[in-house]
């Protein structure tokens, strides 16, 4: 999702003249290296006490300031930026934007201001809270299970995850890294039969609009039309999901910690964590999700139970360390068919103000937020997050069919008057 990546400094003191061709052909020749590696992009280059970091690869600082100013922006931002414009949600934005000022690394910074700006003034919302608790499809979780359990009867034959997501993930020793189990073929089955779940459950505004003698007809599948048989109603357009990626299984050991972070904007933007099974000595070890209204939820699966929630904008993690022999689950990600027409990553570049690498002083009360890779910690605090000690605690297990969120509200996730369909294999699991 972005980032400052490569750094360079020099002092001019100590450079004579002989070598200030040679200086500015090495960094030429470095600018032509970066733009071989990404061949559609050019480098945005910016400066801090002599130091060079180039911090976004598809535009120059100068452009970025120009389109700042252009579209009127102010810092701090105005009230209304916020999005969605709840007093909880500005509290816990506005706390981490003035963390993100006080981040000692450039490089770090960015990322920062990344990962905040597109979270709380950017991305749109979906739903109210951001997050919710389901139950995946009896068979598909059968399947899942068996191979999680072939798998784990032969470790030494699953190799340790590598990538992306495994730099969220903290273990004591390297010999504690999570196994990858691959289960091919599931793997697809359970992005087709997770997607009338999450799609379902972003659509509620739209369930809310109707009345219930309305008749829908289907065309390929993709669509869906509404005649209403005795008045027309305004209503909130649907939501359409694409699938992404089915990910996992990851199966993490004892002593893991999953930073809080937020996922890719691009493709990661609704999702569903299944929890497909752990050994049966281990602890409670929960998802840890902020939602929009300013809590922070600390949320157990057990076999069986989703969590649906909005991963590319809701920071989520598991801080607190697993406590057990293993536990694994299988990640899934959507993201909305018109994604590219609401949403441009670069709007985020250009939303951060022109002083952003000014390192403001340590202010009283506010702890030191640091950015490690993609994801966040605060070290001051116990398990790396300060809120943990003020959190709102969900065991409640997900039902099929139906969901349960920040409200405590148990509600149907309706999927014909949605007009969303659904495998005929549910038929009497629903």
């Amino acid at each position: 999702n972005s980032a400052a990546t490569m750094a360079m400094a020099s002092n001019s003191s100590n450079i004579n003249h002989n070598t200030i061709p040679i200086l500015l052909l090495t960094r030429i020749l470095l600018l032509i290296l970066l733009l071989c590696l990404s061949p559609n992009k050019a480098p945005l280059l910016s400066s801090n006490n002599n130091n060079f970091v180039f911090v976004h690869a598809s535009l120059n600082e100068h452009e970025r300031v120009s389109q700042y100013h252009s579209r009127n922006y102010t810092w701090p931002p105005l009230e209304e930026e916020y999005v969605p414009n709840t007093d909880g949600w500005k509290r816990i934005m506005k706390r981490r934007l003035e963390q993100v000022r006080r981040i000692e690394d450039i490089s770090d910074m960015y990322n920062g201001w990344v990962a905040t700006i597109h979270t709380a003034l950017i991305a749109p919302n979906f739903t109210e809270y951001g997050w919710a608790i389901t139950r995946a499809p009896q068979g598909l979780l059968d399947e899942l299970v068996k191979s999680a359990h072939r798998g784990l009867s032969s470790p030494h034959d699953m190799p340790p995850e590598e990538g992306i997501g495994s730099t969220c993930i903290d273990v004591p020793n390297p010999s504690n890294r999570p196994l990858l189990h691959p289960i091919e073929h599931l793997e697809r089955r359970a992005l087709l039969e997770l997607h009338p779940i999450a799609e379902a459950w972003i659509n509620h505004h739209n369930h809310e609009n109707q009345h219930h003698d309305d008749d829908y007809n289907y065309d390929d599948g993709n669509q869906w039309t509404m005649q209403r048989t005795e008045r027309k109603k305004e209503r909130v357009e649907r939501k359409h999901l694409i699938g992404n990626n089915a990910y996992g299984l990851r199966i993490y050991k004892n002593g893991s910690r999953l930073n809080m972070h937020v996922d890719k904007s691009g493709t990661h933007v609704v999702s569903a964590i299944l929890h497909v099974d752990h050994d049966a000595n281990s602890k409670p070890w929960p998802i840890v999700i902020e939602d929009y209204q300013g809590n922070l939820n600390e949320v157990v699966l057990e076999k069986g139970d989703v969590l649906l929630y909005e991963s590319s904008k809701c920071f989520h993690g598991r801080p607190r360390r697993f406590e057990g022999e293993w536990y694994t689950s299988l990640f899934i990600h959507y993201y909305p068919s018109d994604w590219k027409r609401i949403y441009n990553s670069l709007d985020v570049h250009y939303r951060i103000p022109p002083e952003w690498n000014t390192i403001l002083p340590p202010q009283p009360g506010l702890e030191q937020l640091v950015m490690a890779e993609t994801s966040a910690l605060e070290p001051e605090c116990e398990d790396t997050w300060c809120s943990l000690n003020d959190t709102i605690k969900w065991d409640v297990r997900g039902e099929f069919g139906r969901y349960v969120s920040g409200d405590g509200v148990v509600r149907d996730l309706d999927f014909g008057a949605k007009g969303v369909r659904t495998p005929r294999h549910w038929e009497e699991e629903l």
